[in-house]
């Protein structure tokens, strides 16, 4: 896969977390039609349908549980708070951000050590060019499998942030 083409396919995943988070960090409170409060630091994970309609899309929204549909072969961060989840077009497109007390290293071998257990390789360590990227404030790389290929970011701060992106192949 082209460099081209995975940076437009992680741009297209990662929108709809962002847009989840964005509102999330504004402080939007109360609960809309569906019953998802939005509450900041909120402890239950609300479940919901996809306005696409695909069978096994969901949203989840804090709390630690997935949405429905989430792919068994892509981890979960243990002991993170889901800010956001969505599972979309029947699991082609997933994408999940938790915030964490982990430093931000912790959470970086946290999750890469879950995904190669689950079958994920780094794309470097397949012959393609590395996708790795780390400075100060974050680290990012790209993984894949037979099923999916995951962009994961973890960025520092007062909490450590982990973005899981995934689209599946084929």
């Amino acid at each position: 896969m082209h460099a081209g083409r995975s940076l437009r396919r992680v741009k297209r995943t990662l929108a709809p977390s962002i847009l989840l988070v964005a509102l999330l960090a504004a402080g939007c409170s109360g609960a809309n039609e569906a019953g998802v409060t939005s509450e900041p630091g909120a402890t239950s994970a609300t479940s919901l349908s996809s306005t696409s309609g695909a069978p096994g899309d969901g949203i989840a929204i804090g709390g630690t549980d997935l949405p429905e549909g989430w792919p068994a072969d892509l981890p979960a961060y243990p002991g993170g708070t889901v800010l956001s989840a969505t599972v979309l077009d029947g699991g082609e497109t997933v994408n999940a951000t938790w915030s964490s007390d982990d430093p931000a290293d912790t959470a970086w071998a946290t999750v890469d050590s879950a995904l190669r257990a689950k079958g994920f390789v780094p794309v470097s360590e397949l012959g393609e060019e590395s996708q790795f990227i780390q400075d100060d404030t974050q680290t990012t790389d790209t993984y894949r499998s037979d099923t999916y290929e995951v962009n994961m970011v973890v960025v520092a701060g007062e909490q450590t942030t982990i973005f899981l992106n995934a689209s599946r192949l084929g």
